[in-house]
């Protein structure tokens, strides 16, 4: 469930057995124009969650840094893709970070997420916090360990994402900390934008974000084989399992979900870890039909997928019709 700084109400009605949670923006872009950038807000909104017990999800950016930053840039009339990282540098999400994470440890048994972490400087603020007994949690999105400040050049705006992608440099300790169990969840983020949105050739009027609910599983595996090589693929796999799905069950709760056992969902997918494959335009489920990761040769394509054990897709194809059903949790 979203709110704005107008329909506080709201959350006093809503039933928490109907909703997994409440999103809020602290900042936004040309997507999101609600938001709730101010503390005196994020606190009421706060005290009301946790009295009620109703967990909440925070994409965390400071909106009068980017505020700031957007008056500074403009001036000088820079309209390239690699502007977006530098208007949303780490003192915009790390500042936000700070800001809710201190707002919310008045609250003891309060469950906060913070959405798409993306610098290790976040990650400090969040081990700190469980350290300090904060029921506290941190999602990655995975074009974070794909793409990096150095491929602007030849992705442009198609990694126009929020927040921004990072360097190098903070790509590869994302990757550590992945890897160390610091990342309590991955997730795809898909923002399927229509493609006359998304290619633009100026940063200020091309749309944020990018899809990636299709790519996500076999781009993180070949980037663990990449980094860490093929021989801790295994250690690799249950990482990647755990992180977008037995963790994320156990987080909101959903009964069923993450994990094979008698009794839950048999909700599986099954990958091919011996071949390459390539990313082409024609095998894309989205309907925005467009992809950053068209071109690139992945490893872990999907070969079956089963839901609530039933086969729904089987080499490229998606077999019978939609049977989605409300999760309970």
């Amino acid at each position: 469930m979203g709110v704005a700084s107008d329909k506080l109400d709201e959350l006093k009605k809503v039933n928490p057995k109907d909703i997994a949670g409440v999103k809020l923006f602290m900042a936004g872009h040309e997507t999101t124009p609600t938001t709730i950038p101010d503390d005196l807000t994020l606190g009421k909104v706060i005290e009301i969650l946790a009295k009620r017990k109703i967990l909440l999800a925070v994409h965390a950016e400071d909106q009068w840094l980017i505020n700031y930053y957007n008056s500074e840039f403009k001036k000088t009339g820079r309209t390239d893709a690699a502007l977006w990282s530098e208007i949303r540098p780490t003192s915009v999400v790390a500042t936000a970070a700070a800001r809710i994470i201190a707002l919310a440890s008045k609250y003891p048994n309060f469950k906060l997420y913070l959405l798409h972490l993306s610098t290790p400087e976040e990650y400090a603020l969040l081990v700190v916090a469980k350290k300090q007994g904060m029921d506290i949690y941190g999602e990655l999105v995975g074009y974070q360990l794909v793409f990096n400040t150095d491929d602007y050049k030849k992705y442009g705006n198609k990694i126009k994402v929020s927040p921004a992608i990072r360097t190098p440099k903070d790509q590869k300790i994302l990757w550590q900390l992945f890897r160390g169990g610091q990342v309590d969840v991955l997730c795809s983020e898909h923002t399927p934008h229509e493609w006359e949105l998304k290619n633009q050739p100026d940063c200020w009027k091309a749309q944020s974000g990018t899809p990636g609910v299709q790519e996500t599983l076999p781009a993180t595996i070949t980037g663990w084989v990449k980094k860490f090589s093929k021989d801790r693929l295994e250690e690799g796999l249950m990482r990647i399992a755990f992180c977008t799905s037995e963790n994320p069950g156990k987080i909101f709760g959903f009964k069923g979900k993450g994990g094979i056992k008698v009794g839950n969902d048999a909700d599986l997918v099954i990958i091919d870890t011996k071949n390459y494959w390539q990313v082409q335009k024609k095998d894309l489920f989205s309907k925005c039909c467009w992809s950053a990761y068209e071109g690139m040769k992945l490893l872990g394509r999907p070969i079956m997928t089963f839901l609530r054990g039933e086969k729904i897709y089987e080499n490229g194809k998606i077999i019978g019709k939609a049977k989605g059903k409300w999760i309970n949790h």
